[in-house]
């Protein structure tokens, strides 16, 4: 029995120790989970450490000429380190604290200085080592904050740390902002910004970081492990003076046509260097700014511009030439179940193919179209093809539009297809995409890709550059370029855009009108596109551009009163300034024998012209309203030309619109051939005047 008793104490006396033993263990857990957890947990943190990037200060962008377009200007985040000595020293902190918190209010203003003591007395108090004092402060405040109390004592004794940043900013705040773009962490890079990321981005350094109590890392080291590498310099085609009137001129023809967007682009001919590219949209407050890159991103039917294109395809696989005839009808013409129309209503009768290119005639384009490929619709589409617009040109800059072209192999080609492609309907490509063709032809048929940026600089020294790069070293036979060249001369001349034209310089181009589906199709909700492409000046072409203008709605919607109006504007603001610096370095020893002038003119015309160049003119006087020119090597001459109304007068050296002017007032008709000034006319000068006769002018 007392054996029994003996097992029994024993057992019972090592339960009560294991009991309280578990006793023990959960009081240490209670303890360490509740009462030191806070410290514990501080000493785990302060073992964590990790590298952490520093990223680069990104390169600059300029313009054709280095006027600085984007920077990165440095920016600073000031933190603060109560562990430092200063902040320590309590007899040090009640004599200064006042007195810099009242410094803090007075540089930045965004907080009292009572706000700014609470905060850090706060701070303070938890021992904070990475406490965030300002945000974006600037380098001017900088070396104003390094003067104030515990600042002016540095890094290790005042706790004063600074983190160094860097913000873009734009020179010239909005112009060419979407242009420029912006390069956001994560997200595919905009414009410039992105096209050029892997020069401007640099190389990225490296910091060993600790993580303290409350899960803030601060720097172990505050010299860098790895140094960052400054990304590299861009200079960009972006020309300022173009730049800033193209967005000044779409603006305006936006707000006067209570337009929805509007594009606009200007290349260098010889080149491909885009000098301007403007994209405007309208706001819900009426205002406009830039959203959306239309002149590279939207693609869509480009309507009349697009007979170029018809043109050249015309001319290189049918054989049309500029002076075979083509008749456009009462201007319409059925295709199967559809008709197509002219603008002008009652048609334009039996006129040449130079002339239905000037006039826009739906109804020539798509007859000779049809007439040509309808057998044979795939060569129209490989001579679309052979332009490449059939595919992205592959500019650096993102979210270039995909042309759309259809084929007769598509379920949904019809025997109307081929006909309204032909105007420019039932295919999509983007404004860029399109003035490539058009300044292809300005350069003698040889088309450039576009191009953003010249050269690429590190502290000022080249280090690459970006020559011209040719896609096509012809696009068409040196007579189709003749032609087409004198065509978009005539649509300035004398036909759809004849409201632009000016006697300073020749413009060439073509307008476009289109009516842009919506909801499903182009009947419920109307929205038209006025457009204008062409180049200039178009005797020794040095820039083209392309104006594109969605939905105006005060009532034009035509593209040679929308967007032609642009291009003059530019083209005005760019050819004068070009040509006036050429008068002012060579007025010295000019010599005015040597300027091509006509010999009879508008006196209110040549003075305004002599005037605008800068020439000096000797007027007779009582001059009437037509005049004798004769340029001396000092000077112009004007003398007085009389015009009799019943005689037939001299023509001969005059520019077709003031002869024109001249003899349709006289009641006749008048027949041209060529370009250029007045060369013969078939009846001679000084025969009465045969009323509703014909009179053939010769230019050259």
């Amino acid at each position: 029995m007392n054996t029994k008793k003996d097992i029994l104490l024993r057992v019972y006396l090592s339960l009560l120790f294991f009991v309280a033993i578990g006793i023990v263990i959960v009081y240490r857990i209670m303890t360490i989970q509740y009462s030191e957890g806070k410290y514990w947990r501080s000493l785990s943190d302060s073992l964590s450490t990790s590298f952490f990037t520093i990223e680069a200060t990104r390169g600059n962008i300029y313009s054709d000429d280095n006027n600085l377009m984007l920077t990165s200007l440095p920016i600073y985040e000031i933190r603060l380190d109560f562990e430092s000595k200063s902040w320590k020293n309590n007899s040090y902190y009640n004599k200064n604290i006042d007195s810099l918190c009242i410094k803090l209010s007075e540089l930045f203003g965004n907080k009292t200085s009572w706000e700014y003591q609470n905060a850090i007395y706060h701070a303070k108090r938890k021992n904070e080592r990475y406490f965030l004092l300002k945000r974006n402060v600037n380098h001017n405040q900088l070396k104003i904050l390094k003067e104030f109390p515990f600042f002016n004592q540095g890094r290790f004794l005042g706790g004063f740390i600074v983190e160094r940043k860097s913000k873009r900013i734009n020179p010239y705040r909005i112009l060419a902002s979407r242009t420029l773009g912006y390069k956001r962490k994560g997200l595919q890079g905009v414009g410039l910004e992105g096209a050029y990321n892997q020069y401007l981005s640099g190389k990225d350094g490296k910091r060993l970081m600790q993580k303290i109590s409350g899960g803030n890392w601060i720097p172990i080291n505050y010299a860098n492990e790895l140094d960052p590498e400054d990304g590299k310099d861009i200079v960009s085609t972006i020309n300022i003076s173009i730049q800033d009137v193209a967005e000044n001129a779409l603006l305006e023809t936006l707000v006067k046509n209570e337009a929805q967007s509007g594009s606009v682009i200007v290349m260098e001919v010889e080149t491909g260097h885009i000098k301007a590219i403007a994209n405007l949209e309208r706001n819900n407050n009426g205002t406009y700014s830039e959203a959306y890159n239309y002149a590279v991103g939207a693609a869509t039917e480009p309507g009349s511009t697009f007979k170029l294109v018809s043109a050249l395809i015309l001319m290189e696989k049918a054989n049309i030439s500029a002076n075979d005839i083509v008749d456009t009808e009462e201007g319409e013409h059925q295709f199967y179940d559809k008709v197509m129309k002219d603008a002008h209503s009652e048609g334009h009768g039996k006129i040449t193919f130079e002339e239905a290119f000037a006039v826009s005639s739906n109804v020539a384009f798509s007859k000779l179209v049809f007439n040509k490929f309808s057998n044979s619709p795939d060569d129209f589409i490989k001579g679309i093809e052979d332009l490449h617009l059939t595919e992205p040109l592959g500019i650096p800059i993102a979210g270039e539009g995909i042309p759309v072209i259809n084929r007769p192999s598509d379920k949904d080609w019809s025997g109307i297809s081929l006909p309204w492609m032909s105007v420019g309907y039932g295919l999509q490509v983007t404004p860029l995409q399109l003035l490539t063709i058009y300044n292809a032809i300005a350069n003698n048929g040889i088309m450039l890709k576009p191009l953003f940026a010249t050269q690429v600089k590190r502290i000022g020294k080249v280090i690459e550059k970006f020559e011209p790069i040719v896609i096509e070293k012809k696009i068409c036979s040196n007579k189709t370029v003749d032609y087409l060249q004198k065509m978009l001369e005539a649509v300035v001349e004398y036909g759809t855009a004849n409201n632009i034209k000016t006697n300073l310089y020749k413009i060439a181009g073509k307008t476009g009108t289109a009516l842009i589906a919506n909801e499903g199709g182009y009947t419920k909700k109307k929205i038209y596109q006025a457009s204008f492409a062409g180049y200039f000046p178009a005797d020794n072409p040095k820039y083209s551009c392309i104006v594109v203008v969605t939905n105006p709605t005060t009532g034009n919607i035509y593209g040679a009163q929308v967007a032609a109006p642009v291009l003059k504007k530019i083209a005005d603001k760019v050819y004068s300034g070009e040509f006036k610096n050429y008068v002012e370095k060579k007025h010295k020893v000019f010599n005015y024998s040597n300027i091509p002038i006509v010999s009879v003119s508008n006196k209110k015309d040549i003075i305004n012209l002599s005037r605008f160049l800068g020439l000096d003119m000797i007027l007779s006087s009582s001059l009437s309203e037509w005049v004798n020119i004769n340029n001396e090597k000092k000077n112009i001459v004007l003398q007085n030309r009389e015009i009799n109304n019943a005689i037939v007068p001299d023509v001969r050296g005059m520019v077709l619109s003031d002869a024109i002017y001249l003899l349709e007032n006289l009641g006749l008709k008048v027949e041209i051939n060529g370009y250029g000034l007045i060369l013969s006319q078939s009846i001679k000068p000084g025969t009465n005047v045969n009323y509703y006769s014909t009179i053939k002018l010769r230019l050259g």
